[in-house]
């Protein structure tokens, strides 16, 4: 077998050049996507808002900082390795936000939020979508 048949992530990264998105499955158990599930709806009516940048939906900014929950969908040895791939190993992580769409939203093309600011340093901006045994990573930036 070719070297390139094992190169790790090879579908992840292609689907991510290719739909700007890919889903990782196994990051999350069940009960940890119920409990993103559960704190993410709580949330929502906290603090959740009505965006309508680029397509409508709504939207819970900063997610780290109101739950540690989140915090595997960001460092998980599935989900680091592809951040690193397409960021490199310099970056910082400026948001975790989850676009929640609704019935009759519109679709949000790939987009970046913020101009980088300086190199070699990349920001990400990141948007996770939670399944119940998986988790989507899709760059904003």
């Amino acid at each position: 077998m070719l070297e390139s048949q094992h190169e790790p992530f090879k579908q992840e990264k292609f689907e991510i050049d290719v739909y700007g998105y890919t889903v990782l499955n196994e990051v999350l158990t069940p009960d940890e996507a119920k409990r993103i599930k559960k704190v993410l709806a709580e949330l929502d009516q906290e603090i959740g808002t009505d965006h309508q940048h680029l397509g409508t939906a709504r939207h819970v900014a900063n997610l780290p900082t109101y739950d540690p929950v989140f915090f595997k969908t960001i460092d998980h040895p599935k989900v680091l390795p592809l951040i690193e791939h397409f960021m490199g190993e310099n970056i910082i992580l400026g948001s975790l936000n989850a676009r929640i769409v609704r019935p009759g939203d519109t679709e949000q093309h790939l987009h970046g939020d913020i101009p980088t600011i300086c190199e070699p340093i990349s920001l990400l901006h990141a948007s996770i979508h939670c399944t119940p045994t998986g988790v989507g990573w899709g760059s904003d930036g």
